[in-house]
């Protein structure tokens, strides 16, 4: 099929063009400068000959009815140009997509996959409650906004569900959806985002296989009949292998029902693997997480209720619109593993029971989540000097001569007396001691704060430095180096020439050779992404 070449962009009032981000069969995107509100926006320009007003409407509405959905790219406006296309304002999402990414290499861990999985899924699930299925679920539209968070786009071929298959790329679309003029359900969009999650980890679609024939008969008959190929990778736990197997099932009903119900699978996985749930809002103000009575025993040890308020990014899980919303934590105590408090409080000193205000030495733990010995923050048990049944430390029986029974009564009274004046005073020195063990935690606690908050600001994603070109015949090769490398970095190029589509392509090498521009100045710019997809601010470089 002959590729349509690039359309020219439309002027539009208000805006100022900056470039071409890309396009596909249907449509070119630019990237405008918006004057009111001051904002960058993406403008998704529909090609003429395609221009179904039906269409148009079915995605601006689709769009519109999940614009409180994060992990959707939002929609501003619609306009028409002076030529009469049909153009809309759209969210800008700076750091490329998905598939670039996968394109240049980069494989993503498990912990990575499924945060982003779980998002996704939500997203999903909220569209299905509108009534919107998406139909196209792939890494070509997955981007990644700003801050790194993925949201989902092109609801350009987006229908109710029950409706027939159409639109569907054949190496993400389901068995059912094969078929010309076949209805498919919410399951089909479990496929599609299952199949994209395999190749997060896999580096492929399922059935996109080496060696094997790319052509869409052959691709197809691969999704019909051969089972999910191994992922080959060793660091993949088998609780998320057989969740995606499932969502990967030839037959619909073998799957989860619903993009809420695999949201909750990962969900699961993240907590059997001891990680925190990713919060998610659902637009029905539902639980996000299975129901207690659903979980297993040790599920169940490894959350407890809260009904204060957490900070995001605590693990707390919240429903969004009713008073059915509730607040799940995880407790670092019996989560095994999960991070401990970063500013611990001191446990208050208990009086005793003289009311004398000296701690018992069962008060003398340090704060709960700190270590006895350094005062640094622990997920471990907390810690606690040994005791007897009493709260007090156990003293063995002194050996006593027998005596005779007319006189028991009186040696007993005096071996009582001796033995509460040596508990006492060993009590006494207990407490001190203790004092100042708790003393000395808390205040190497206090002094190990700026540390943590020092470590906290080195999250900071820092730029590509070293910036050097080299001419090589007709191409510029540009080098830089990561001051910081981390497993799983990767780095967006974009090539800033008029004539370029001024899209940011994903390269896992610190190295990129791009064709020498006409004007004899070639500029390009790198941008550093983190494993987690946070970025680090852009810089240019230029041959001259």
């Amino acid at each position: 099929m002959t590729r349509r070449p690039p359309a020219q962009p439309p002027e539009l009032d208000g805006l100022t063009l900056l470039r071409r981000i890309g396009g596909g069969g249907f449509a070119d995107v630019f990237l405008y400068e918006q004057q009111l509100p001051h904002r960058r926006v993406a403008v998704k320009v529909l090609d003429p000959r395609d221009d179904d007003p039906h269409a148009l409407e079915q995605e601006v509405n689709a769009m519109a009815a999940l614009e409180a959905e994060r992990s959707i790219v939002s929609i501003y406006e619609v306009r028409r140009s002076s030529d009469g296309r049909s153009c809309l304002l759209m969210e800008y999402c700076p750091n490329g997509s998905l598939d670039e990414r996968l394109r240049a290499g980069h494989r993503y861990r498990e912990v990575e996959t499924l945060e982003i999985g779980v998002r996704l899924a939500g997203a999903i699930a909220n569209a299905h409650h509108v009534g919107v299925m998406h139909r196209d679920i792939k890494p070509a539209n997955i981007l990644f906004a700003e801050n790194g968070r993925p949201k989902l786009t092109d609801f350009g071929i987006a229908a109710s569900s029950g409706s027939t298959t159409a639109g569907f790329s054949v190496p993400w679309a389901p068995p059912e959806a094969l078929d010309p003029g076949a209805r498919t359900e919410e399951t089909a969009d479990v496929y599609s985002l299952a199949a994209t999650l395999y190749a997060m980890l896999a580096g492929h679609a399922p059935f996109a296989l080496p060696g094997q024939p790319t052509n869409r008969s052959a691709h197809a008959e691969r999704i019909r009949h051969m089972p999910v190929p191994p992922l080959g990778r060793d660091d993949v736990s088998p609780e998320l292998v057989t969740t995606l197997e499932r969502a990967l099932a030839k037959n619909p009903a073998d799957r989860p029902q619903s993009a809420r119900a695999f949201m909750r699978e990962l969900q699961r996985v993240q907590i059997r693997l001891r990680m925190n749930p990713t919060p998610v809002e659902l637009l029905d103000g539902g639980v996000t997480v299975p129901e207690p009575e659903d979980w297993s025993d040790a599920e169940r040890t490894r959350l407890r209720r809260t009904g204060s308020d957490v900070p995001s990014g605590t693990g707390v899980i919240t429903g969004l619109g009713d008073d059915r919303s509730r607040s799940i934590a995880l407790d670092p105590l019996t989560a095994g593993g999960g991070p401990a408090p970063a500013q611990p409080v001191p446990q208050p000193v208990t009086p005793t029971a003289t009311g004398s205000g000296v701690p018992s030495p069962g008060s003398m733990r340090p704060p709960t989540g700190m270590s006895a010995t350094s005062g640094m923050p622990t997920a471990g048990p907390v810690w606690a000097p040994p005791m007897g049944t009493t709260g007090t430390t156990a003293i063995p029986p002194a050996d006593v001569p027998a005596t005779p029974p007319a006189r028991t009564h009186r040696r007993r009274s005096t071996s009582r007396f001796i033995i509460s004046i040596v508990v006492g005073s060993l009590v006494g020195v207990a407490a001190v001691i203790g004092i100042r063990l708790w003393q000395q935690n808390t205040t190497t606690a206090i002094a190990a704060r700026p540390a943590a908050s020092a470590q906290s600001s080195t999250r900071t994603v820092p730029q590509v430095t070293d910036l050097r070109s080299n001419a090589s015949g007709s191409n510029v090769v540009f080098t830089w180096s990561n001051p910081d490398p981390r497993d799983g970095d990767t780095y967006l190029y974009r090539i800033d020439d008029s004539g370029s589509s001024g899209q940011f392509i994903a390269t896992a090498t610190p190295r990129v050779s791009v064709p020498a521009s006409a004007t004899g100045r070639t500029c390009v710019t790198i941008k550093l992404i983190r494993a987690d997809n946070r970025a680090g601010d852009p810089v240019q470089a230029c041959n001259r």
